[in-house]
């Protein structure tokens, strides 16, 4: 297998497998007559400073890009499912596994297969119409991803506005209390001059005098009740406006978080539509008719057969 010499267990390969052991690999390349290609990703992964490591997350960016380049290069649909799954497993609990059992099953087919030509087909029978309603799907999660981000977004406006005009009659009517207030006491003013004067002048105790003065306090009595019972209702509308505000305010920084988890939901989903488009570009130009020679069918059947093997082994083998 291409990257054999990293078989061993894995508490051991980064032990075993390091730079020094580059020449020995190229005289494998060279005794099985790989191609310079299949060669070179050989040596790309097991030289220099570059160990396989029990670093999952490093495993499956690096199976990722190995099995892209390697599905560039040998043209085939079965290496682009494997790198598109991949892609997608990287981050997701026992994903990973899940790809390396597909990768499992793939070697098992392909080793057992009379003419790889079938496989091609099936494969691009069921992996275009695959592909199609990933597309569409992804498609279907940003339409609707966008739309609840733009009905938050008006929600959060209107909510804004509606605080706005609270905030705006509260002011107003805080400055109407003031302005009644000063009227009123002008008004209290004005009757104790008069009761003052009056009291100081010692009228005659006539039905005419006690009617006046019964005149006056009345008139006091029914303003200071009016302007009392107007101020305590003002005072209620504003505790309303206030309560109204804060559950507005409340409302929009919950309202803030879910808007900035939609955004970053429709960027992860975008770049998942920029994969899902990719993969079925990949798709519609590895799914053409072939006209190989068995020799030619037999040689692209082993390349990915050993290239399955060198994916199952950077993520880590049956260790």
């Amino acid at each position: 297998a291409l990257l054999s010499a990293a078989s061993a267990p894995t508490k051991t390969r980064a032990a075993n497998v390091g730079p020094h052991q580059s020449p020995q690999l190229a005289s494998r390349c060279m005794a099985a007559r790989w191609l310079g290609a299949a060669c070179g990703a050989a040596l790309a992964v097991l030289s220099g400073a570059i160990v396989l490591r029990r670093d999952t997350g490093a495993n499956a960016a690096h199976v990722v890009a190995f099995l892209s380049t390697k599905a560039q290069q040998l043209d085939s649909v079965e290496l682009t499912v494997l790198s598109h799954e991949a892609s997608l497993a990287q981050g997701t609990p026992d994903g990973l596994d899940k790809v390396k059992d597909l990768i499992r099953g793939m070697i098992s087919q392909k080793q057992t297969e009379l003419a790889s030509s079938v496989s091609h087909s099936q494969y691009c029978d069921s992996e275009m119409p695959r592909a199609k309603a990933e597309l569409e799907k992804v498609k279907d999660q940003i339409d609707e991803t966008t739309a609840e981000h733009d009905k938050l977004a008006a929600k959060l406006a209107e909510l804004k506005d509606e605080n706005d005009d609270l905030a705006a009659a509260v002011a107003k009517t805080r400055q109407n209390i003031t302005d009644s207030q000063a009227r009123r006491d002008k008004e209290h003013a004005v009757y104790a001059e008069v009761k003052a004067k009056y009291e100081a002048s010692h009228p005659e105790d006539t039905d005419e005098a006690m009617k006046a003065q019964i005149k006056v306090e009345t008139v006091e009595a029914a303003q200071s009740l009016a302007f009392r019972r107007w101020r305590d209702d003002a005072e209620v509308a504003i505790a309303a406006d206030e309560k109204k505000m804060k559950l507005n305010t409340a409302s929009m920084a919950k309202m803030k978080t879910e808007l900035a988890t939609t955004s970053r939901d429709e960027g992860t989903q975008r770049d998942l539509l920029q994969a899902a488009e990719k993969y079925k570009r990949q798709l519609e130009k590895q799914c053409v008719v072939r006209t190989e020679t068995y020799e030619e069918r037999k040689r692209r059947r082993d390349q990915e057969i050993e290239s399955m093997k060198d994916a199952y082994e950077i993520l880590g083998g049956d260790s």
